[in-house]
């Protein structure tokens, strides 16, 4: 299953257990679900082939699901542990590691200009 999960086109309908076959068959036409796989991540991918494919989807979300965890899990330690230098050790970490392991970038432009003190 777990290479099925990474491209599912291009495995035979006859190498899925026969009460996934018809579905599985379904996913494998849908070309709309061909172009997702291309643009999308692994996980969007299979979100979105719920409503086509909710069995076989439900099946390879439980699959990636502790690959994601995991990985989180030690992008944030890693990040603890550049937080906690010996300069650094009496800090708070709650909020720099919030920083730290947030995916959005901060304007630096316009908070600099929020800070600036006027003349």
């Amino acid at each position: 299953m777990l290479n099925i999960t990474r491209n599912p086109f291009q495995h035979p309908v006859k190498e899925i257990p026969e009460e996934l076959q018809e579905e599985f068959a379904e996913l494998v036409n849908n070309s709309a679900l061909k172009d997702d796989l291309r643009s999308m991540s692994i996980d969007q991918f299979w979100l979105s082939a719920r409503n086509i494919s909710p069995l076989i989807a439900e099946k390879a979300i439980k699959i990636l699901t502790p690959f994601s965890s995991t990985y989180l899990c030690e992008v944030g330690f890693s990040s603890m542990l550049h937080l906690k230098t010996e300069r650094r050790y009496r800090l708070d970490l709650e909020s720099d590691l919030r920083c730290a392991l947030s995916k959005k970038k901060p304007d630096l432009c316009k908070l600099a200009q929020r800070h600036q003190p006027s003349h």
